[in-house]
């Protein structure tokens, strides 16, 4: 009874780990130039300020994971080998990147800062 149990819960975490490839329409063998043009479609189509659709939020975060790490010349062989449980014991507990702030770092503007109004906008 254990070992079909732990199976079964196995199978459900694996389906639930998204392949960060996919996230963003990618192939494995994707260039850094096909990363970057993936994420910046990607991550404007569903830019919470500009899709209002309930999910919008919770992808544009999980596109900006994939990004981070498919991007990261240390990150993307690592995930490429081991997956997500080889990045978790890489990075050790280290503190995940802020999809807004990766967003504007990409676009180069203070969408972020406006939009959670830290700046009075003008």
């Amino acid at each position: 009874m254990f070992s079909v149990s732990f199976f079964i819960l196995l199978l459900a975490t694996l389906a639930c780990a998204a392949d960060l490839y996919k996230v963003l329409g990618l192939h494995k063998s994707a260039s850094e130039k096909d990363i970057r043009h993936a994420y910046k479609k990607l991550s404007k189509k569903f830019h919470p300020d500009k899709n209002k659709d309930p999910g919008a939020a919770d992808k544009f975060v999980e596109i900006a994971h994939a990004y981070e790490v498919l991007s990261d010349t240390t990150k993307r062989p690592i995930y490429d080998q081991y997956g997500e449980e080889g990045l978790k014991a890489h990075e050790g507990g280290q503190r995940q990147a802020n999809p807004f702030d990766m967003f504007q770092n990409f676009f180069g503007g203070r969408a972020y800062r406006t939009w959670i109004h830290l700046e009075p906008t003008v």
